[in-house]
């Protein structure tokens, strides 16, 4: 068999084989009858529809009443997982900016004239990550 699924979020995917579901249902011989019944009720349908479908969609009527290759929107940028490396990465780098900020904020407070130039560049780049941070989280992790 072959499935085509898109999600909006992340999903775990699982599969049953039909030796592990035997297994899990042998104790019970009623649900395991249902479950046969329910089978052969799908099959017959699918192909009861199939058939259906093969016969309307030579109708162009009917082609595009059915909206054939409709797909809903999906956005379409790019998500990261929230455990890649990319993910963790970043993460580590705010981090690292926080524990910064914690420590320099209150010492550039109490001696205003003793902080060099430089390290207001780096709290700049510092104020840019941040930002980038926010919009990230917002957007693009999941």
């Amino acid at each position: 068999r072959k499935t085509s699924v898109k999600t909006l979020t992340f999903c775990d995917v699982s599969t049953l084989s039909t030796v592990d579901l035997e297994h899990a249902v042998q104790g019970f011989p009623g649900e395991r009858e249902k479950i046969r019944i329910n089978s052969i009720k799908v099959r017959q349908g699918q192909i009861r529809r199939d058939k259906a479908e093969s016969k309307n969609l030579t109708n162009p009527k009917v082609r595009t009443v059915l909206c054939v290759g409709y797909q809903p929107e999906v956005p379409t940028y790019t998500t990261f997982h929230p455990n890649q490396r990319v993910t963790y990465l970043w993460d580590v780098i705010c981090m690292m900016g926080a524990i910064y900020s914690a420590i320099m904020v209150p010492l550039r407070i109490g001696w205003p004239n003793a902080t060099p130039v430089s390290l207001f560049y780096a709290e700049y780049i510092l104020d840019f990550i941040i930002w980038i941070d926010i919009y990230l989280h917002s957007r693009r992790f999941a």
